[in-house]
């Protein structure tokens, strides 16, 4: 039976039945498109006519990552590597792609399959980890612009916010030092909560840039000083031997070069320390995971591909500074700009892991 259907504003068909289920699956036809057929009284939107959907394939140790398999992010069916492609960021089979790249094109909303949540940490490590610098960026750029409301304002909110109380700190002899990198966790956690709620389709407040300051407060500031502690301690070392070889007159040549080289080595060390423990305030406030277990997972998931995250983290943070250039103001976009894009990359990572895992 001959089917036709609207599409950009123009009619189209005539496509038999299977045709027009398979432009469906392809993202071609939505549930909003109007469609007809010989003997209805008038157009129907695609919904009104379209067979149930079939339970949605869910991973599991025979379907899915304990097979090597990769789930398609149209339709949600599990394929092996070799039969999907990178578009977007996402996993997309052949039979779906030429569709999600024309929804892509046409600036319309592409249809995904919900992500599940049934991943093990082991599962996370095994599967593919995408890193891609361009993908991020674009869909961080167009976020940014979708919603500047929520994604400035929520870094300008948190980002007042933590510098006031590190202000504050600051005239704290010896505790305020002590508790800085213990809150840097807290405040943000709540900014990549705000942002990956955001990303994730959903709209949540700006107070939800705070959401630190609740029942995971306490392993997100474990985790935070994790990551801050290791690299101020660092720095010192590094500032510490610079200035011992500086005071030290009677220090021969090699000497010297041996305090010269360790000194540099604290940098790229600082630098490797911020790339490992990336993900693990996210994973705290997102996952509900305990400080360590996330941290680990963090260490193990980075390693798998670290010079990949270690050029996206350079560019980020090099995005992130280049606002001071454009004096001062830019930093009101290319803050939120870079931080957009690690949060995107934490989720491409790690949205299909299950809530509360701990085992790595």
């Amino acid at each position: 039976m001959s089917w036709y259907y609207v599409e950009s504003g123009q009619q189209q068909g005539p496509v038999e039945e299977s045709q027009l289920h398979q432009l469906a699956r392809e993202g071609r036809i939505q549930g909003d498109t109007l469609v007809w057929k010989n003997g209805m009284p008038d157009w129907q939107p695609y919904r009104a006519i379209a067979p149930a959907p079939a339970p949605p394939v869910v991973p599991t140790p025979t379907t899915a990552a304990a097979t090597g398999h990769v789930k398609c992010a149209s339709c949600g069916n599990p394929f092996p590597p070799s039969e999907v492609v990178s578009v977007d960021g996402k996993m997309v089979c052949a039979t779906c792609k030429p569709g999600f790249l024309q929804r892509m094109q046409e600036g319309a909303p592409v249809s995904t399959a919900p992500a599940s949540t049934t991943l093990t940490p082991q599962e996370i490590i095994n599967g593919p980890i995408p890193v891609d610098i361009g993908t991020c960026f674009n869909r961080a750029l167009a976020l940014l612009k979708a919603d500047p409301v929520t994604i400035i304002g929520g870094v300008i909110l948190v980002g007042i916010a933590g510098f006031f109380v590190a202000f504050i700190l600051g005239i704290i002899p010896v505790v305020g030092p002590v508790l800085a990198p213990f809150l840097s966790g807290i405040f943000s956690g709540g900014l990549f909560l705000l942002v990956i709620k955001k990303i994730r389709g959903q709209s949540p407040p700006l107070s939800e840039g705070f959401s630190g300051f609740g029942p995971r407060a306490f392993e997100l500031s474990m985790a935070g000083a994790i990551q801050q502690c290791v690299s101020i301690l660092l720095g010192i070392l590094g500032a510490a031997i610079a200035i011992v070889s500086l005071l030290s007159t009677d220090v021969g040549g090699a000497l010297a070069l041996v305090y010269l080289g360790v000194t540099l080595l604290c940098v790229p060390l600082m630098i490797y320390v911020q790339t490992i423990f990336l993900f693990g305030v996210p994973l705290v406030i997102d996952k509900g995971m305990k400080t360590m277990p996330a941290v680990m997972l963090s260490m193990k998931v980075v390693h798998k591909k670290f010079f990949s995250f270690f050029v996206f983290t350079i560019v980020a943070g090099l995005l992130m500074m280049a606002g001071v250039i454009a004096c001062i103001v830019g930093l009101v976009v290319t803050v939120p700009l870079g931080f957009t894009m690690l949060t995107y990359l934490y989720n491409d990572i790690f949205a299909e892991l299950a809530p509360g895992a701990e085992a790595v």
